[in-house]
C-alpha cells in the first residue's frame, strides 16, 4: 500500500517501509523525493516542500539553510546564487540585497565593498574605470570598535554543535582583529570553539586545551603567549596559532560565525560573554568614489599669485 513496497529480498513475500527521501502514494514502488522536496521520516506517502531560505539535503531526507551568497525565494525552489550585483551576508536568506553607490558586491557575493583606487560607482552596479581623462582620490582612515556577540551560548554535551552570529555592517577591510571571550565550565578541556570569518575563512579559537582546569577570562591575540592554563589567561595565541593576523585585508562586514561545542559529558558550563574587536579600514567623504574627478595638470613653476575658476555647465536639475 502507500508508504511501503515489496521487499526486494529475492522471495517478495512481505512489505518495507519506503526509506527517508523517499515515498510511495500508491501500489508501486517507492520513489525518490522530488529534487525540491524531502520526506523527513520512512513510510511517506508524500513529500514536503522546505521553507523559502532552505533547500532539500543530499539524502532528501530534512532541510538545510542556503549558504553565504545564496537565496531561496519560496518553498518550490531550491537554493540559487544571488544575481550578479547582490549579496547574501545570513544563512537561510530568502532574498538578496544590493549595495549602494561608492561600493561593489565583493567577489564570494556575502557583503559590499569599497571600489578601489581608479574607480567608482554612482548605483548599485559593480565599480568600474573612471575615463581615461579623470581620477579618483581615495583617503583611508581606521575605524577602531568592538561588537559583542549573543550570549549566554550553553555548552553542554547534551547539544550537537551549535553557531551564533554577529552580523557587521560597517563596511571596509580588516587591518586587525582580537576576540575576547569569558566563558565558565568545570572542565574546559571539552570545549570546541571556532570562528568564521565573512570570506568564509575558519579557524580554532578552543580545542582541548588547558586539560582540567576550569573556566577561560582571555582575548585571543597573534601577539599573546601560548595558551598553558585558562581561568584568567589573558592575551592568548588562538589554538591554530597567530592566524588572526591573515585575516588582514579580508572583508569586515558580512556574517561573522562563532562555532561551539561540548564535545564529553558530565561537565557543563556557557559563553558568558564574547565580542569582535576589529581594526577596519574605511574610506572617508573622498574614499569609495560615486563620481571620478577631471585634473588638469599644471607644468609652470611657480607660486600662486592670483586665481580665478570658469565653468560651463549644463544640468536639468
Amino acid at each position: 500500500g502507500p508508504g511501503t513496497e515489496v521487499d526486494d529480498n529475492g522471495v517478495q513475500d512481505s512489505c518495507v517501509l519506503c526509506e527517508a527521501g523517499t515515498f510511495s502514494n500508491d501500489e508501486n514502488a517507492c520513489q525518490s523525493c522530488p529534487s525540491n522536496q524531502f520526506s523527513l521520516s520512512s513510510g511517506a506517502t508524500s513529500c514536503d516542500s522546505c521553507d523559502a531560505g532552505y533547500e532539500p539535503n543530499t539524502d532528501q531526507d530534512a532541510c538545510t539553510q542556503c549558504g553565504l551568497g545564496q537565496f531561496s525565494p519560496d518553498s518550490s525552489s531550491t537554493c540559487q546564487t544571488c544575481p550578479s550585483n547582490t549579496y547574501s551576508n545570513t544563512l537561510g536568506a530568502s532574498s538578496c540585497l544590493t549595495c549602494g553607490p561608492s561600493t561593489q558586491v565583493n567577489i564570494d557575493q556575502t557583503g559590499c565593498e569599497f571600489c578601489p583606487p581608479g574607480q567608482f560607482s554612482n548605483d548599485i552596479d559593480q565599480c568600474q574605470p573612471c575615463p581615461s581623462n579623470q581620477v579618483t582620490n581615495v583617503d583611508t582612515q581606521i575605524s577602531s570598535f568592538s561588537e559583542p556577540g549573543p550570549a549566554p551560548l550553553i555548552l553542554s554535551n547534551a547539544n550537537p554543535p551549535q553557531q551564533a552570529t554577529i552580523t557587521v555592517s560597517t563596511v571596509g577591510t580588516i587591518a586587525g582583529l582580537t576576540i575576547s571571550m569569558d566563558i565558565t565550565h568545570t572542565f574546559m578541556a571539552d570545549i570546541e570553539i571556532s570562528i568564521t570569518s565573512p570570506a568564509g575563512t575558519t579557524f580554532d579559537l578552543l580545542r582541548d586545551d588547558c586539560t582540567s582546569n576550569s573556566n577561560f577570562v582571555g582575548t585571543f591575540i597573534d601577539t599573546g603567549a601560548p595558551l598553558t592554563t585558562c581561568g584568567n589567561a589573558g592575551n592568548t595565541i588562538p589554538n591554530a596559532g597567530p592566524v588572526l593576523s591573515t585575516l588582514i585585508g579580508q572583508p569586515a562586514n558580512g556574517l561573522w560565525v562563532l562555532n561551539y561545542f561540548d564535545d564529553a559529558g558530565s561537565d557543563n558550563g556557557q559563553v558568558n560573554s564574547w565580542s569582535l574587536n576589529l581594526d577596519i579600514v574605511v574610506a572617508n567623504v573622498n574614499g569609495g568614489a560615486s563620481s571620478c574627478d577631471t585634473t588638469i595638470t599644471v607644468s609652470t613653476v611657480g607660486t600662486i599669485a592670483g586665481l580665478t575658476i570658469s565653468m560651463d555647465i549644463t544640468h536639468t536639475f
